[in-house]
């Protein structure tokens, strides 16, 4: 994911959408229960439509905390995450 300008690593919940890469038109939230990961335009932070195409914290039926309780999954078509659970790393490359 590429953006036009920087954003802070462990609080950003801009609705910016990246301008390019794998994920061009997603947005990244980052320090947030419910909000830490690559989100479609449709979600914001722990308030979730349909989460396809999302991957991090997500919403499923409560937002965690952040940052060691956060319910970590993929999207689905539906508001409630798929996998939930594991182990997950973030890399961060500038």
């Amino acid at each position: 994911m590429t953006f036009s300008s920087a954003r802070t690593f462990n609080a950003t919940s801009s609705t910016t959408t990246a301008s390019s890469g794998s994920r061009s038109g997603y947005r990244l939230f980052l320090g947030y229960a419910g909000g830490h990961g690559i989100y479609n335009t449709s979600q914001s932070i722990c308030s979730w439509g349909n989460s396809s195409g999302a991957f991090g914290s997500q919403y499923d039926g409560s937002c965690g905390s952040y940052p060691n309780s956060l319910r970590m999954g993929t999207g689905s078509a539906g508001a409630y995450p798929t996998n939930v659970g594991g182990t997950w790393k973030f890399w961060i490359a500038f």
